[in-house]
């Protein structure tokens, strides 16, 4: 089994400019010294190096970190551990940072929540401690890129302070997600989903955004019927003839503000990490809690929801063609068979089976 000595004199080699590498650069240097200090080595953390500067002395071990610098959808990444040198390449800055999180937790490192991680205990033999790791692997590969609907999503609540978003994008680098997924209300994406290259989508369970609770007192009847009686808590009534229209109105002006984010990129290239992706989920833990009223009994939940979303696909559409609607499955045990498609959806709806 490969193996990784941590009391080595590593030095790390990262692409200067790179935001993402240099996240994931500090993590590692943090990390081997947590490593060593569990081990009684008393040795510096290891030092990050400029990887386009002069080269260090061929006698310093080295953790090479490398990007292609491509989109942000291919998320692929290699790594290879020799006696004296790891390297870590990405397929782009998204893949770079999925690679560094891999190597880490081949090692042993576990981040069971946003609060807490787990540091292994030192190798031990015949009673003494060791400082060699053990490795899970030699290398790691996975394929260049992921769909849509692939897409491994993190969903970042609205109203958490920055400095809780911070930790929350940390854990979801660590943890392998591969988008964020941001409230449509939120005016401003977080910095740290940059420095960690997250694709950025909007939305969430939102649904309801389309039709403000606001207008519960004076138009009850677009709102869901539950045990006979208008209910404001939760998703609305899709077959209400005026519904159409709020959502039409309402979501041109969310579309438009989320829009406005995904095309303000920055200086040079492939440096936004947006995806013309808005999801539009079913309020939370009631995606089958819809209207009840006469003209929706005909129709389960899920295809009022396929009527909502069909109304927002083709606001959404007149905005930018480009741009495409999540439209959320609960997923599907292996044991049972795929729910009947419904209601038809509109070319740019695209369905992701659960998170």
């Amino acid at each position: 089994m490969a193996g990784f000595d941590v009391s080595l004199p590593w030095a790390i080699l990262s692409p200067a400019g790179i935001k993402a590498a240099e996240s994931a650069a500090a993590d590692i240097s943090r990390y081997i010294d947590l490593l060593r200090l569990k081990t009684g080595k008393g040795l510096p953390p290891p030092k990050v190096i400029d990887a386009n500067g002069p080269a260090p002395d061929d006698s310093v071990p080295i953790i090479l970190l490398a990007s292609q610098g491509g989109s942000l959808d291919r998320n692929g990444f290699t790594w290879r551990a020799g006696r004296e040198r790891i390297e870590i390449y990405g397929d782009s800055d998204r893949g770079l940072c999925r690679g560094v999180y891999n190597f880490l937790g081949a090692l042993g490192i576990r981040w069971p929540s946003p609060e807490s991680e787990e540091i292994p205990s030192p190798p031990s033999r015949d009673g003494l401690t060791g400082s060699e790791y053990p490795l899970a692997s030699d290398r790691a590969y996975t394929s260049s890129s992921v769909d849509f609907w692939e897409r491994k999503r993190f969903l970042l609540r609205k109203g958490e302070n920055l400095k809780k978003q911070e930790l929350l994008i940390r854990w979801a680098a660590r943890t392998g997600q591969d988008a964020l997924v941001v409230s449509l209300l939120e005016k401003r994406i977080p910095p740290a989903a940059e420095r960690y290259a997250f694709v950025v989508e909007r939305g969430g369970h939102e649904i309801s955004l389309l039709v403000p609770r606001r207008l519960f007192l004076f138009k009850r009847r677009l709102f869901a019927m539950a045990g006979g009686k208008r209910v404001k808590r939760r998703h609305f009534c899709p077959t209400d003839p005026d519904t159409g229209q709020v959502i039409a109105g309402e979501g041109k002006i969310l579309f438009s503000a989320a829009l406005a984010a995904f095309k303000t990129r920055g200086p040079g290239k492939n440096t936004a990490p947006y995806s013309l992706i808005v999801n539009l989920w079913p309020d939370r833990d009631a995606a089958d809690q819809w209207c009840s009223c006469p003209a929706c009994r005909a129709f389960s939940a899920q295809e009022q929801y396929s009527m909502a979303v069909n109304i927002a696909a083709d606001t959404l559409s007149q905005l930018d063609p480009e741009a495409k609607i999540g439209f959320l499955i609960p997923p599907v045990p292996e044991d049972e068979a795929l729910p009947k498609k419904g209601i038809p959806l509109r070319s740019n709806i695209v369905i992701l089976a659960g998170l």
